[in-house]
């Protein structure tokens, strides 16, 4: 596989994986390269995507891993944080990192991805009642919580992904 990146490009991400890779110091030479296949892919992926703040995208898949480097996750972890929304904002698919890192890897993606798309409304109706529709959207939340207990990675991943859009917040309009 090519890729056309400029020398600037090529500098900035050697800069920020060597960061990122800095904070993790007592990796093996197979995680550190794990987590190099992850920052590229993810960094490929999401070529030409821009945050609101008009930073490209890329930089919160970092973010989010440096926060989980800080907390000393595996490198499981930080290569699923690095491609955290490359499923569902990318045409990568589960099968693809299944095959190129782990179905492990995959599932913690996955399962991110999945915590994502709940559907959740908690409003009351006028009588003071959930809807009927709430109780299913509360069942189906149970039901993923107890899955993820079979890998708390996939929450912390999401808690990361969650604190740093909060820190990134004065990016959004008001409305």
């Amino acid at each position: 596989m090519t890729w056309d990146m400029s020398p600037t490009t090529i500098s900035s991400i050697t800069q920020d994986l060597q960061g990122l890779l800095d904070a993790l110091p007592d990796l093996t030479p197979n995680d550190r390269e794990l987590i190099e296949r992850a920052y590229i892919k993810a960094q490929i992926a999401h070529e030409g995507q821009v945050r609101k703040s008009g930073e490209p995208y890329f930089t919160h898949c970092v973010a989010v891993a440096a926060i989980l480097a800080e907390l000393k996750l595996d490198a499981e972890a930080i290569a699923a944080a690095l491609m955290h929304d490359i499923l569902e904002d990318t045409s990568v698919t589960k099968e693809e990192l299944i095959a190129e890192f782990s179905p492990k890897i995959a599932n913690l993606v996955d399962g991110v991805t999945k915590l994502k798309n709940l559907p959740i409304n908690l409003d009351k109706n006028a009588n003071g009642k959930r809807p009927r529709d709430t109780n299913r959207e509360l069942e189906y939340m149970r039901k993923m919580f107890l899955t993820m207990g079979d890998d708390v990675r996939v929450v912390l991943i999401k808690l990361a992904d969650r604190l740093h859009n909060m820190r990134t917040l004065g990016y959004m309009r008001e409305d």
